[in-house]
């Protein structure tokens, strides 16, 4: 979901999209503890394949763009995930007046840190560690977290991207609303994306529609209209493939800079 970006200081920036990430689990989340299904057999045997292709998934990577009025300009983004556990989130916001881009790396690390929950409360738990840093009104900032207060923290500023494909990636560590929880979820036809055949999942109640490759079952795009205004997630994914295992590498806060290129 995207969140309208104010001028802050980075850990005021991080602050809101732990926030803001709370609030669009808090609303949508629900359907996570509920003992519900998809109503439509067919619809949920087909949303369980696509979540088994990533969870499943020896290695997965994308790039992509986040297009909508309330996140300004276009927000790029790309993804890398290596099984088990390795996974790194990056995005820019490439507003000329005030840039703001984010990095996450998980290197696979298990080991007890502070968890969010879909209720916002925080407990204990063994999960996979995750550094964090933001470039955000000319600052920077660095910091260890789990991943999935990681995740939370660069969902809102990247306007959705950063939760959407690892809660499928890493379904028992990130957490969040999934195609699979969405119980309208209806199969309304294909439609070619990008050159490429595509289921069309929709949702009124969530008012989301998923588009899903026919051939390996992997988003190519994402409508989200659920608050208010419409913005649109596009991938270009890749599975399986050889990923640079130097992408893992976490670093530290030291040497930070602003222009550093997170890569």
């Amino acid at each position: 979901m995207a969140w309208p970006r104010s001028q802050t200081c980075v850990g005021l920036a991080f602050a809101a999209g732990v926030v803001g990430l709370s609030l669009y689990l808090g609303w949508r989340g629900w359907l996570r503890w509920q003992p519900k299904s998809i109503d439509d057999p067919h619809v949920r045997a087909l949303v369980a394949r696509v979540e088994q292709v990533y969870a499943s998934c020896r290695s997965y990577a994308d790039t992509g763009e986040v297009d909508g009025p309330s996140v300004g300009l276009k927000i790029t983004f790309r993804t890398a995930y290596a099984a088990p556990g390795k996974l790194r989130f990056e995005f820019a916001d490439h507003d000329p007046t005030d840039p703001a881009r984010g990095l996450l790396i998980c290197d696979g690390t298990r080991e007890p840190m502070r968890f969010g929950g879909v209720d916002t409360t925080l407990e204990w738990r063994t999960t996979y560690s995750a550094n964090v840093m933001t470039w955000y009104s000319g600052k920077a900032k660095a910091e260890k977290t789990s991943v999935a207060l990681g995740v939370a923290g660069l969902t809102g500023l990247s306007g959705g991207a950063a939760h959407a494909v690892p809660r499928l990636l890493l379904p028992d560590d990130v957490h969040g609303l999934r195609p699979g929880q969405v119980v309208d979820l209806k199969l309304t036809g294909t439609t070619a994306v990008d050159g490429f055949e595509c289921y069309v999942l929709a949702s009124k109640e969530q008012q989301t529609t998923w588009f899903i490759d026919t051939a390996n079952l992997l988003i190519r795009r994402e409508i989200d209209a659920f608050t208010g205004t419409t913005f649109t997630i596009s991938y270009r994914p890749e599975l399986d493939g050889a990923v640079d295992g130097r992408l893992f590498v976490k670093r530290s806060s030291a040497g930070i800079r602003t222009n550093d290129s997170g890569r």
